[in-house]
């Protein structure tokens, strides 16, 4: 009986142990309990994997599966409004139709640009097996095109260099996908670069009440500061192991060479080249700037990672479950004084009481371009006809302004530097306290909508943080595939200044596709109604093609006057 209480006395202890552990070990791996502060801004940053979605509408794959397996018929409307000032506006509309045959799978649209009810300008395109080319008949009584092979060459024929040798769109979308495979590849390689090079002391947690679209979080933030040093060692210790690591680098050099890059970018050892030059190269400035990146969770969900790098650039990337948004800001160099204190010079300027008045002067600049244009017969086997020419000569007027001068000029000089003014012949005065704390810098922002039946991704590029009003937008509405119909709509807006007069540009175009049993003939394309630039030497189809892009422009041109462009 003694020995049994004895057994009992040991077992019990180890058991309460036991399940002890297996609760620490739960809530170790289930909650935030006893995880450090490194641990954890680990574990919520690692779901910023999904930061390139924000990019993506899924949409798009929906849609093109669905163009893929079926006949369709597409009109869309398109239109360019152009407001400058209050009291100027004007309007140009084009209207278009497409249809595609998933039996011969041949694709043909067309745009014709409209005044009212009448039909000004027409052209025309095909996809007909691998040659896509397009058509105006008041240029070429023909289609004007290329096969989707041996463009490497074809390109390099117009001087272009690193061109893909055939175009696969859905390669190009999914160049920055990663497998899984991958991604663990990469964390497992590349994280412990990265924690093994900060100190534990670096990492730290706070409470903060954030917005995020319009909605408040009270989150957790687990945040790391690391030093303009240990971040120039951190970047040579990732690229000092990338130099070993073969799986990513034969990744890299496959998604370099999708998009088309030569052997000096897609090789190996020349890749290993030049990681050694960027080393050197870090390894021979100073980053003084410390890199603060926070990270934002509500409910073990990372609703916000912020990264700054001080004087240089902000990002933040919001992520909820309707809505993602990046923000990039870029931070200037320079404050308004200092653009001004630039534009006062004296690099090169002896004397400022002899200064030159060569210094306040504009010189303009003229090219003239002359371009022969050469009608073309509709021949199959002479596309271009070098009998008739007709020429055209444009002059290209343009204006370069400079001022330079220096602090304390004198009045002789035309140029006054006093009391944090400068004035010129003018009499513009340019006040040099205002925003003197300023920095100038640039903003884009990337911002993903989802609901039921819509994704809408917008993009916002702000060039001058200073001058917000001037800006560009692009708004992109991508639908459901719904009774066999698609309904997108597409707008592009640039806001601008002319002086003091504002200049807004709006495009906007709505289209809706719907699916046929059957539809107009699409015709094959071939050499006899088709100019392909494989059937011609590199010269003869230069000229031609040269030519029927002049005509183009200048048919366009007359229609675009006509409406008042």
């Amino acid at each position: 009986m003694k020995n049994k209480k004895k057994i009992l006395l040991i077992i019990i202890p180890i058991i309460i142990v036991l399940i002890i552990a297996v609760i620490i070990a739960v809530l170790y791996f289930t909650t935030d309990l006893f995880k450090s502060n490194e641990e954890l801004f680990w574990k919520y940053f690692a779901q910023n994997k999904d930061v390139l979605n924000i990019i993506e509408n899924e949409k798009q794959a929906e849609q093109s599966q669905f163009k893929t397996n079926n006949s369709y018929t597409s009109n869309g409307n398109l239109s360019l409004v152009i407001e400058q000032g209050e009291n100027s506006s004007k309007q140009l509309n084009v209207v278009t139709t497409a249809r595609h045959d998933v039996t011969t799978n041949r694709t043909y649209a067309d745009a014709t640009l409209k005044n009212g009810d009448i039909d000004l300008f027409k052209a025309s395109y095909i996809n007909s097996g691998d040659i896509y080319a397009v058509s105006c008949d008041e240029i070429f009584q023909g289609y004007v095109g290329t096969e989707n092979s041996g463009l490497t060459q074809l390109a390099a024929n117009f001087g272009i260099e690193n061109f893909p040798d055939s175009i696969n769109i859905n390669e190009y979308s999914n160049i920055l996908d990663l497998t899984d495979e991958e991604w663990t590849h990469i964390s497992e390689t590349y994280l412990p670069v990265i924690t093994n090079s900060i100190s534990e002391e670096s990492y730290t947690k706070s409470s903060e009440e954030i917005q995020v679209n319009g909605q408040t979080y009270n989150t957790n933030v687990y945040s790391i500061q690391i030093t303009g040093e240990n971040l120039k060692q951190l970047i040579i210790n990732g690229l000092t192991t990338l130099k070993g690591d073969t799986q990513t680098l034969v990744m890299i050099s496959n998604k370099l060479s999708t998009l088309g890059l030569g052997i000096e970018y897609t090789d190996v050892s020349n890749m290993l080249l030049q990681i050694d030059e960027i080393i050197e190269n870090i390894q021979n400035i100073n980053i003084e700037d410390n890199l603060y990146i926070n990270v934002y969770e509500n409910n073990e969900e990372v609703v916000r990672t912020s990264i700054d790098l001080e004087n240089n650039f902000d990002i933040v990337y919001d992520r909820t479950s309707s809505t993602n948004s990046l923000t990039i800001d870029i931070i200037g160099t320079m404050t308004e004084q200092e653009r001004i204190d630039e534009s006062i010079d004296t690099t090169n300027i002896t004397n400022t009481n002899n200064m030159s008045e060569d210094v306040l002067t504009n010189n303009g600049a003229q090219a003239e371009n002359a371009i022969t244009n050469e009608d073309v017969a509709d021949d199959s086997d002479t596309i271009v006809s070098m009998e008739n020419t007709e020429s055209m000569n444009t002059t290209l007027d343009g204006n370069a302004n400079s001022t330079t001068g220096a602090t304390n000029v004198t009045a002789d000089n035309n140029v006054i530097v006093e009391n944090n003014q400068i004035t010129n012949d003018s009499d513009e005065v340019i006040d040099l306290t205002t925003n003197q704390g300023e920095r100038s810098g640039a903003s884009i922002i990337i911002t993903k909508n989802k609901t039921d039946n819509l994704i809408t991704n917008t993009i916002k590029i702000v060039p001058d943080t200073n001058i917000a009003d001037e800006n560009l937008s692009i708004t992109i509405n991508m639908s459901n595939v719904q009774n066999d119909t698609i309904n997108n709509s597409y707008e592009i807006v640039v806001n601008s200044f002319v002086g003091s007069t504002s200049e807004n540009y709006v495009i906007t175009y709505e289209t809706s596709t719907i699916r046929a049993d059957q539809v107009e003939e699409i015709p094959e394309l071939t050499g006899s109604n088709t100019a392909i630039a494989s059937n011609y030497e590199a010269n003869t189809f230069n000229t031609f093609l040269t030519n029927w892009v002049n005509l183009f422009m200048n048919k366009l041109s007359e229609k675009l006057i006509v409406l008042g462009f």
